[in-house]
């Protein structure tokens, strides 16, 4: 829809601009609940039939320290923010309220 607003015309850029927006905040928000997961020790007394089904923990299999991946998802919901501000800049104030 925020691809085709105002002139009618489909315009792939701000689809694709849209796309990268939704899936960089899945990421992150993905990313969010394995650290707050971590912190608040959910998963340490995960069974291997837990691990079967919500994935393998990069937090508490030690593969990512705790900063380290609060920082990348906090990136990655900054740079989704943008690209939500530029394109309410360009497509206009009804973009923001989405």
């Amino acid at each position: 829809m925020i691809a085709w607003t105002t002139d009618g015309q489909f315009h792939s850029g701000y689809f694709l601009l849209v796309m990268l927006g939704l899936v960089l905040n899945h990421i992150a928000l993905n990313m969010t609940d394995d650290y707050y997961d971590f912190r608040h020790l959910v998963d340490v007394f995960t069974t291997a039939r837990i691990i079967l089904i919500r994935g393998k923990r990069n937090l508490s299999s030690g593969l990512i320290r705790p900063n380290e991946m609060r920082a990348v998802f906090t990136a990655l919901y900054a740079i989704a923010i943008g690209i939500g501000l530029f394109l309410g800049i360009m497509r206009g104030h009804f973009v923001l309220l989405l």
